[in-house]
């Protein structure tokens, strides 16, 4: 396959209706021709950034990431929390204990 053909079939790699064989053709010319595998590249970047379900999934996970920084916040607001709940708790008993042993 010669780069000019490959160039005007390399949709056939991004299309997923193409044919098997055209995709073999395809991809055993890019194992071979270092100026295709770059512009393959060149279109794959620009592919993915053109592709919502992409951005979609970017976003996604960015939100999922920030939804469980802030679940973390919670759990450890909740931890120190209880801590504090606990300790006045013994503060609360131990005095209890010392004004019974005073009277």
């Amino acid at each position: 396959m010669t780069n000019q053909e490959f160039k005007r079939r390399i949709a056939g790699l991004f299309d997923k209706g193409s044919h098997v064989d055209e995709k073999l053709a395809l991809l055993h010319h890019l194992s071979e021709c270092i100026d295709c595998i770059r512009e393959f590249l060149e279109i794959s970047k620009v592919i993915e950034m053109l592709t919502p379900s992409n951005n979609i999934k970017r976003k996604k996970k960015k939100e999922e990431f920030r939804i469980n920084c802030q679940n973390q916040d919670d759990v450890e607001d909740q931890f120190i929390e209880s801590l504090e709940e606990k300790v006045n708790e013994k503060r609360k008993a131990d005095w209890e204990k010392l004004s019974n042993l005073l009277k």
